[in-house]
């Protein structure tokens, strides 16, 4: 069965993707230079929780163990 949410219901949303997405995502949220970004690394075998506000604007993230 598929359900169909909006990101306004104030429900999490998980998205689970290959590492080389994330890392794109990552180097847009953060607002990374080009220069910067041939050395950012997201840390091995973590869970990233982000948090965006209201407008969908990067506030902070965590790195979670599993």
């Amino acid at each position: 069965m598929f359900y169909n949410y909006t990101l306004t219901e104030n429900k999490f949303l998980l998205i689970v993707t290959h590492k080389h997405t994330v890392i794109v995502l990552m180097k847009y949220l953060l607002k990374i230079s080009d220069e910067e970004f041939e050395f950012y690394e997201l840390p091995n075998k973590k869970i990233l929780l982000i948090e965006l506000n209201n407008s969908f604007e990067y506030v902070k993230h965590d790195e979670i163990d599993y």
